[in-house]
C-alpha cells in the first residue's frame, strides 16, 4: 500500500464515514479514486487533508467531507443521468462516474474544463461528456444535478435541466454558512428540502445553453 493509498483510507475512514456519511457503496468508491490526481502539483501533498483545496481560477476541490454528504443527499443510483455543475477539474465527475450510469460535466471555465477532459481522459470515464455550457432544455433531463460549491441562488437554467423526479443538490450560502438543499422537480412543481450546515467556497458562472451532443 502505497502512501497515497493508505492517505486515502485515512480519508474514508476518519474524515468521511465520521461525517454521517454511512452508504457501503459510497465509501468503497470514494477510497478508489485518487484526490492526488486532480490537483495542481503543488498541492498534491494536501490531495487528501481537511480542507478546501484551491484549484485556481478561484475554483476549490471541496473537502472530502462536505462533498461526500452533498453525494449522500443526492442519493445517487446505478441507472441516473447526472449533471456535474463546476467539477473544477474533474474530480468529483471521477467519483459520478462510478456511481452513475452518464455523467455531464459542465465546466464554464474553458482552462479548467480543458483541465478536466485531460484529467478524465487518463482515469478512461468512458461515461462521462464535458462541455462549458448548459445542455438545451429539449435534450433529455437528469435524474441528479449536483453543484461543485455553494451559490448564493441557483443558476439559471440548472432546474429546466431536471427530469421528472429528478433532485438538485446544492449548498446555498447566506453568509459564511450554508445549508444543503434538495430541489425536487415533481408533479406540483420544484419542491426544496434543507438538510445540514456546511460551508464551500462561492462558485460563479452560469453558461449560456448551446447545443449539445453527447
Amino acid at each position: 500500500m502505497n502512501d497515497f493509498s493508505h492517505a486515502r483510507k485515512v480519508m474514508v475512514d476518519n474524515q468521511i464515514a465520521t461525517s454521517s456519511v454511512t452508504s457501503p457503496r459510497l465509501l468503497t468508491v470514494l477510497g478508489r479514486i485518487p484526490r492526488e490526481n486532480f490537483v495542481p502539483a503543488e498541492k498534491i501533498p494536501l490531495a487528501y487533508s481537511d480542507a478546501h483545496i484551491p484549484l485556481g481560477n478561484a475554483r476549490f476541490l471541496p473537502a472530502p467531507a462536505t462533498f461526500a454528504r452533498l453525494l449522500q443527499l443526492a442519493g445517487i443510483e446505478a441507472a441516473d443521468r447526472v449533471l456535474d455543475y463546476c467539477p473544477g477539474t474533474g474530480y468529483s465527475t471521477a467519483v459520478l462516474s462510478q456511481l452513475a450510469d452518464e455523467v455531464v460535466a459542465v465546466e464554464p471555465d474553458h482552462a479548467l474544463a480543458e483541465a478536466t477532459r485531460r484529467n478524465l481522459a487518463a482515469f478512461a470515464a468512458d461515461n462521462v461528456a464535458v462541455t462549458e455550457s448548459l445542455p438545451p432544455r429539449d435534450v433529455k433531463g437528469f435524474d441528479v444535478i449536483l453543484l461543485e460549491g455553494a451559490v448564493e441562488r441557483v443558476p439559471e437554467g440548472l432546474v429546466d435541466c431536471l427530469a421528472p423526479g429528478g433532485r438538485l443538490v446544492c449548498l446555498l450560502r447566506h453568509g459564511p454558512v450554508g445549508t444543503a438543499m434538495v430541489l425536487r422537480q415533481t408533479p406540483r412543481g420544484v419542491v426544496e428540502e434543507s438538510s445540514f450546515n456546511a460551508t464551500l467556497p462561492v462558485i460563479s458562472g452560469e453558461p449560456a445553453a448551446e447545443k449539445f451532443v453527447f
